[in-house]
């Protein structure tokens, strides 16, 4: 019998052994550990890289993990660690010179069936990248696995921009910004310093507004980020007042007085003052004083105001009236003497004038004759011899008394 096979029985038995071979061949797995398809890692921090494996029919040949292509392969030069079948470090071909000694692998159960960790320490920004594991089996007849995940790099909250302090007027609407880094995004949150309470801009300020406003970056991961902003509100001067320091608000004539104006409150401080006489300036200045010298009434009588000024605005008082009183001036008789034919019919006036109204009399031996407010009137329907004489013309207020003394002549008709 001849023992050397035909060709056709060297391809049948071909055949049949790799049919048994296949029969062998075990089902191969690779999965992502309990982080799932994503992986969350912290600026500075380590992160490992779990897949729970199945070697199928004769275990794992080799482990290799690196940077994916997104199209199921590592990216040129992206091997990072590879482990055989045992779980010891084999030596990886152009290693990318950014991850020099941040890298590690270890296995966990054996060559058939357990878990793969890869780490990654001092974890940068600019590790955010898809990561893969991918499997090579002992059995050729046994799937290779590629399995990828993401890297998410978080970071603490950090502010990136925020306002500068602020100097603003009362009424005005002010927006505070702030923004903030880090992943996840932070929540920003405005609070004020005074109370804690939460505040939402823009604000319409008001002069309690003024003080601190702190920004906060909060993303859960770490410290929140902190930072305060100052708002100093401008206001115009309130509850502005004139007074003339003056019991009434009277004077005498050719007295001094001075005007003062007050307010309740103002910032920054008042830098200009306006007194107005009947609705004309009479007087800027940078004191809240104004003096004048020797009233007169014919000049300085009327209706005072002030005006205060800041950078903010300004704020007008209501009117104060300074009255001036002068004393009794006598305008009428004019002659030191009259003389009158007798029988004839005479008038002499006596008037004067003054602040208040003087009240005005003719008094001729003790006895008044005629009086009346501003004027006084001496009348004779036939003047007689008897009626001859010297008159008193007097004028007085709650200043003082004028008077004025005249002789009437009566001449004899026969």
């Amino acid at each position: 019998m001849n023992s050397v096979s035909s060709p056709k029985e060297r391809c049948f038995l071909a055949l049949l052994l790799f049919q048994h071979l296949g029969m062998m061949a075990g089902q191969t797995q690779l999965s992502p550990g309990s982080h799932g398809k994503t992986v969350k890692g912290l600026v500075g921090s380590a992160v490992n890289f779990t897949w729970n494996f199945s070697g199928g029919s004769s275990g794992v040949k080799v482990f290799t993990w690196g940077l994916s292509n997104g199209g199921g392969d590592f990216i040129a030069n992206g091997a990072l660690v590879s482990l055989d079948g045992f779980g010891n470090p084999v030596n990886v071909r152009n290693f990318p010179a950014d991850y020099s000694g941040r890298v590690a692998g270890r296995r966990i159960g054996d060559k058939f069936s357990g878990q793969v960790i890869f780490t990654l320490s001092s974890i940068k920004k600019t590790d955010e990248k898809s990561y893969a594991c991918k499997l090579e089996p002992i059995n050729l007849f046994d799937d290779r696995k590629f399995d990828a995940v993401n890297l998410e790099i978080q970071g603490p909250p950090s502010i990136s921009q925020i306002s500068a302090n602020q100097t603003v007027n009362e009424g005005d609407d002010v927006t505070l910004i702030c923004k903030g880094d880090g992943k996840p995004t932070p929540n920003i949150t405005w609070t004020r310093l005074s109370d804690n309470s939460v505040v939402t801009f823009p604000l319409t300020v008001s002069k309690q507004d003024k003080g601190g406003y702190r920004c906060t970056a909060d993303n859960g991961i770490g410290d929140p980020a902190r930072k305060n902003v100052f708002i100093t509100v401008q206001y115009k001067p309130e509850g502005v007042t004139i007074s003339t320091g003056v019991a009434k608000n009277t004077v005498k004539q050719g007295q001094n007085v001075t005007f003062t104006c007050d307010l309740d409150d103002a910032f920054p401080a008042v830098s200009e003052y306006k007194f107005y006489l009947n609705g004309s300036i009479s007087k800027v200045t940078n004191v809240n004083k104004f003096t004048i010298v020797g009233v007169k009434r014919s000049q300085h009588f009327g209706e005072y105001k002030c005006e205060a000024r800041n950078a903010a605005g300004d704020e007008q008082s209501a009117g104060v009236r300074l009255n001036i009183n002068e004393p009794p001036i006598i305008t009428h008789p004019t002659a030191a003497n009259a003389s009158y034919n007798e029988q004839s019919f005479v008038n002499i006036s006596c008037k004067a004038k003054g602040t208040p109204y003087p009240e005005v009399r003719w008094i001729h031996n003790g006895q008044v004759k005629s009086s009346g407010s501003k004027a006084a009137y001496l009348s004779f329907s036939s003047i007689a011899k008897e009626d001859a004489g010297m008159y008193t013309c007097r004028a007085n207020n709650s200043l003082q008394t004028a008077e004025k003394k005249i002789i009437v002549v009566v001449n004899c008709k026969y």
